[in-house]
């Protein structure tokens, strides 16, 4: 099953299975539309090719389909349709943004997996403020913190139940309100790193290959990232202006006050029950031994990712930027350090110890 999927409850599964018939029915009705409207003077070639866009377009946005098997099976069955041959269609899988690709998502998988991202929203809003405003606040901000290296769908769909777990207390129009800041927030953090959003690298990818700009990936967060965060900004300033009065509210007590390592032995605020973690002894910032690996490893890729950037921003020969820069291609620093998670022992999981 899908892990954005088992974090739902039955009735979100619901609606997401009635989606996935949905996107299995539309998607050829859209194909066989599309090749009944093309024009005259279209060939039939480019009519399929439009045939097979449409199709795609909707096993997307319905996930019918896994994101990724779904753009596997669209190279496949345009070969098969005569769009184009094999070697065409199947050139670009070789490009290094597809490795690229590959190597960040198994990171993120892997942090996914261990439950890093649920550590950090629980040790994220134990440190968050009491008042209503400010916990909407943080709802936004760790939506935007958790897209700048997971998928969009899996931050929503692990902090839509946050929200949503507020209904009962604070009403159906703070859940709207915490469902939109999820959104845009998840939406903009997505822009702030280059592997934040897939379409991110492609541009990187476009810039080099079609303008001869080979733009390192600190640039691209160096330039993206404050735009990113001016946008949030005025989100949050808008959200306390619909909040008014009511974000005066307190919702937290003073567990702010206290440390980590004491608020974690009394029951947890009502935002973060729902966010239950393995038992595994706890190591430095409450990380257990798995999650620290995990983390040290992501930090190291991004620490190899930056020093060609950061070495073009620093007075240093050319001969030495060049040399930095072909030393750590992009892609196979992550692929190496992600294959380091399946090395260390410690990036394993317990499934006897890490129920619950």
């Amino acid at each position: 099953m899908d892990v954005s999927l088992a974090l739902l409850d039955p009735e979100q599964r619901r609606i997401a299975a009635r989606r996935h018939a949905l996107g299995l029915v539309l998607a050829p009705l859209l194909a066989l539309c599309a090749l009944w409207l093309a024009p005259d003077n279209m060939s039939p070639r480019a009519a399929r090719l439009m045939a097979l866009l449409a199709a795609t377009l909707v096993l997307w946005m319905t996930e019918a389909l896994p994101v990724g098997m779904t753009a596997l099976a669209a190279a496949a069955v345009a070969v098969l349709a005569g769009v184009a041959d094999t070697e065409t269609v199947f050139a670009p899988f070789s490009h290094p943004t597809v490795w690229l690709l590959l190597a960040a998502f198994l990171v993120g998988a892997a942090a996914q997996w261990r439950q890093l991202d649920r550590v950090f929203v629980v040790r994220f809003f134990s440190l968050g403020r009491t008042r209503l405003v400010d916990l909407a606040t943080t709802i936004a901000v760790a939506s935007f913190a958790l897209s700048t290296w997971l998928p969009n769908r899996v931050v929503v769909s692990l902090m839509a139940r946050v929200v949503q777990e507020q209904e009962a207390r604070f009403g159906p129009r703070f859940q709207r309100l915490g469902l939109s800041s999820v959104a845009l927030a998840s939406a903009l953090g997505g822009l702030v790193t280059p592997i934040g959003a897939p379409a991110n690298l492609i541009a990187l990818a476009a810039l080099a290959q079609y303008d001869d700009r080979d733009v390192p990936l600190l640039f691209w967060t160096l330039a993206a990232a404050p735009l990113a965060t001016l946008l949030l900004a005025a989100w949050l300033v808008a959200v306390r202006l619909v909040l008014g009065l009511d974000g005066e509210q307190i919702v937290h007590g003073d567990l702010r006050l206290e440390p980590l390592s004491q608020a974690a032995k009394r029951p947890r605020p009502p935002t973060t029950q729902m966010l239950r973690l393995s038992e595994l002894p706890a190591l430095a910032f409450g990380l257990d031994r798995g999650q620290m690996a995990i983390a040290a490893v992501g930090a190291t890729t991004l620490l190899l990712w930056a020093i060609p950037g950061l070495a073009r921003l620093l007075p240093l020969d050319d001969d030495v930027v060049l040399g930095l820069s072909q030393a750590l291609p992009a892609a196979p620093v992550a692929l190496v350090l992600a294959a380091v998670l399946f090395i260390l022992p410690a990036a394993r999981r317990n499934d006897s110890a890490s129920q619950g």
